[in-house]
């Protein structure tokens, strides 16, 4: 019987940095969830023409978009406090980025914060989320002992 090799995503983290770098300093972003981690992708163009002899196809620019890093708002969060002061910044600064899977995956990038949101309802407790639009992407495997 094959052995089911799946990782928990519990233990991913997001962080942010002001300097970027393999030093750092990097700060955690609290209490985030539900974070995809994309490098985005690139619709595929039309190339089909009176030569072909099929449809043809070819990939066109790739496109990140926007990603929104949601998290249950704590006031005291360095990382969230980090990320909410960039928001409303004018002109707004720079930010790295540094999320690391439940399998130790890094992918880390560059981008200003924009869209910063916090809300609540009855009986539930405070979230937000705040929009990155990454690039720059660098997307790193697991160290292995």
């Amino acid at each position: 019987m094959a052995v089911n090799k799946a990782k928990s995503t519990q233990f991913r983290k997001v962080e942010v940095s002001e300097t970027g770098g393999t030093s750092g300093p990097w700060t955690k972003i609290g209490q985030t969830s539900d974070v995809p981690l994309s490098t985005g992708s690139a619709q595929f163009l039309d190339a089909t023409n009176y030569d072909s002899n099929t449809k043809e196809y070819i990939a066109g620019l790739d496109d990140v978009g926007d990603l929104n890093i949601p998290f249950q708002r704590v006031v005291d969060d360095e990382g969230q406090n980090m990320a909410r002061d960039a928001s409303f910044e004018r002109p707004r600064p720079t930010l790295f980025f540094r999320m690391t899977t439940g399998q130790g995956e890094v992918m880390t990038f560059e981008s200003e914060v924009g869209g910063w949101q916090v809300g609540g309802a009855a009986n539930t407790v405070e979230t937000g989320q705040f929009t990155v639009r990454p690039r720059n992407i660098v997307w790193t495997a697991p160290e292995t002992p």
